[in-house]
């Protein structure tokens, strides 16, 4: 049965990057609360919370914080599809709670090519005007940052 995040959409936004190790590896570091903590924030950054259940139904949550106290939204999802080491399908409220909020499907997939991944996320966005207010934020750079700091966390493994 096809799912709605498998069908095209012409509010999604795509990134790839190569990481270096085994997509088991890569995927363990996506959903590992110890590994997340170590690679989600930007330096001088911290997670005050993380929280990481990374089943079908299961859900997420992590909030920035720096030396003041938190520095973003808590932020929020649950997962929709988890197959380990190779796909990942989850929502994300980016902080709105308010109850007509519409969230963002992020689908992750992870290709094992020659020991290394191909980390592929697609972020797809209910309407034009949600993608554009998140390009606009700065999403795509926030996304993108955090991928190369998960790909160098990566090499402190091996």
């Amino acid at each position: 049965m096809t799912k709605p995040h498998d069908l095209p959409s012409p509010h999604e936004v795509r990134l790839e990057l190569r990481m270096p190790a085994p997509a088991a590896v890569v995927f363990d570091v996506f959903t590992g609360v110890d590994h997340t903590r170590e690679w989600l924030p930007p330096e001088g950054l911290t997670l005050s919370t993380c929280e990481i259940d990374a089943r079908e139904g299961g859900r997420f949550a992590w909030q920035m914080a720096g030396p003041d106290g938190p520095v973003s939204p808590l932020i929020e999802g649950v997962y929709l599809e988890v197959v380990p080491g190779k796909r990942l399908v989850y929502t994300n409220d980016n902080g709105d709670k308010s109850p007509d909020a519409e969230h963002v499907i992020a689908d992750l997939s992870f290709d094992e090519e020659g020991g290394e991944t191909l980390f592929s996320c697609r972020v797809i966005f209910p309407s034009a005007a949600k993608m554009e207010e998140w390009l606009a934020q700065g999403g795509r750079e926030g996304v993108a940052a955090g991928n190369v700091r998960m790909a160098h966390y990566l090499q402190t493994l091996s």
